[in-house]
C-alpha cells in the first residue's frame, strides 16, 4: 500500500509540477516554448498502480521585471515589466501496460507587459493543442526503476495578429515536435523517488516567418511521502532555448535564447482521488544570450487540482450496448 501511495503521489506530482513560466525578452512566458512540458511524466510511475485514466486542471502565473545581461542583472529596460496568467488541461490514458497517450490544452487567461511610459499590450486565447504518447522499453518492478520515451505533436490554436507583438501572442502560432526521455528510481524503504526526465521541442516557422528557438529541458526531481496523505518534493532543472530565427530575413535574432537552472519545491496534499498541488519556481543562475539585454526570468507560482481512476473503456462500450434499458412491450391480448 505504501509503494502504492508513493507512485500516485509521483504522477501527480510530475502532472503538476510541470506549469512553469518562463521569462525572456524574446517571448516572455511564451506557452509554445517551455510553458506545457509534457503531460506523459504523470505515466512514468503509473505501472505500479491500478489507476489508468488521469485529468488535471492547472494554473500558474508568472512575473518578470529586470533585464539580464548575460548572467549580469542591470536593472529596468525597454520593457518595464511583464505578467502572464496560464490556464491548461490535460488528460492521460494506458490503453496497455507499458503505453501511455495523453492530451493537452492551454489557454492565456491574460499576456501582458508594460513599457517605460506605461504603455500596455497584452492578449489572451488559446494557446496550443498537444498529443503525445509514451512506451516505457525498460522496466524493472522488483528494483522499482524504469525508463521510457514518446514523441508527440503541438499544434497551435490561435494563429496571431499582426497588430500584437510576438513575444505577447498567446502562442507561437507553429507547429512542433516534441520528443521526451524519463527514467525513474523507486526507493520504498524511505518512502521516496528519484526521477530524471529530457523533453526537446523543435519549432517550425509560423505564418510571420518567425521561428522560436528549439528548447531543451532537463529535470531532476526527488520526492517524499512524509504522512499519509502529504507529499513534499524539491525539483532541479535546466531550461535552455536556442536563438530566434527570421525566416523572412534570414536572419538569427542574437537577442533571444537563454539558459538556466531553477529550484522547485513542491507540495502535495490528497483527499480520496483528488490532489492538489502547489509550486513555486526560484531562478538559481540564468544566462541570457545578447548584448543589450532581455528581460529576465523572475518568478513563477502555481496549482493544480489532479483526478485520477480506472476505466476501462472496452466494458465500457459494452455496457452502453448490452446494458440499456428493456423496451417496454404491450402485454398479451387475452
Amino acid at each position: 500500500m505504501k509503494k502504492n501511495n508513493i507512485t500516485c503521489v509521483l504522477i501527480l506530482i510530475m502532472l503538476f509540477s510541470e506549469q512553469m513560466v518562463y521569462s525572456q525578452c524574446g517571448c516572455p512566458g511564451n506557452s509554445s516554448t517551455f510553458g506545457t512540458v509534457p503531460l506523459s511524466e504523470l505515466s512514468n510511475v503509473n505501472s505500479f498502480i491500478g489507476d489508468n485514466l488521469f485529468v488535471s486542471l492547472n494554473n500558474s502565473y508568472g512575473y518578470a521585471d529586470t533585464y539580464v545581461v548575460r548572467d549580469t542583472p542591470i536593472g529596468q529596460g525597454f520593457i518595464k515589466d511583464y505578467q502572464s496568467n496560464f490556464l491548461n488541461v490535460r488528460v492521460g490514458y494506458k490503453p496497455i501496460s507499458k503505453l501511455i497517450v495523453e492530451t493537452e490544452v492551454g489557454y492565456f487567461i491574460k499576456k501582458k507587459m508594460n513599457d517605460e511610459i506605461n504603455f500596455e499590450q497584452s492578449s489572451k486565447g488559446f494557446s496550443d493543442l498537444s498529443f503525445y504518447a509514451r512506451y516505457t522499453f525498460y522496466k524493472d518492478p522488483e528494483n522499482g526503476l524504469d525508463f521510457s520515451g514518446g514523441a508527440g505533436v503541438k499544434i497551435p490554436l490561435t494563429r496571431g495578429s499582426e497588430y500584437v507583438p510576438q513575444n505577447i501572442q498567446s502562442s507561437t502560432g507553429a507547429y512542433a515536435t516534441i520528443l521526451n526521455l524519463v527514467g525513474k528510481k523507486i526507493f520504498p524503504a524511505i518512502n521516496s523517488a528519484l526521477i530524471l526526465s529530457h523533453r526537446t521541442d523543435i519549432n517550425y516557422t509560423n505564418k510571420y516567418d518567425y521561428r522560436y528557438g528549439n528548447s531543451y529541458r532537463t529535470s531532476l526531481m526527488f520526492v517524499n511521502n512524509v504522512i499519509e496523505n502529504l507529499v513534499i518534493g524539491l525539483e532541479v532543472r535546466n531550461e535552455t532555448r536556442q536563438k530566434d530565427f527570421n525566416v523572412a530575413k534570414n536572419e538569427i535574432l542574437n537577442e533571444s535564447g537563454y539558459s538556466s537552472i531553477i529550484i522547485s519545491p513542491i507540495i502535495r496534499y490528497s483527499i480520496g482521488d483528488f490532489v492538489v498541488n502547489t509550486f513555486f519556481d526560484m531562478p538559481a543562475y540564468q544566462y541570457y544570450y545578447g548584448e543589450n539585454g532581455q528581460l529576465g526570468y523572475k518568478n513563477s507560482f502555481g496549482f493544480s487540482f489532479s483526478y485520477s481512476s480506472r476505466i476501462e473503456f472496452s466494458n465500457f462500450l459494452n455496457n452502453l450496448w448490452y446494458n440499456q434499458e428493456p423496451t417496454p412491450t404491450l402485454p398479451a391480448s387475452e
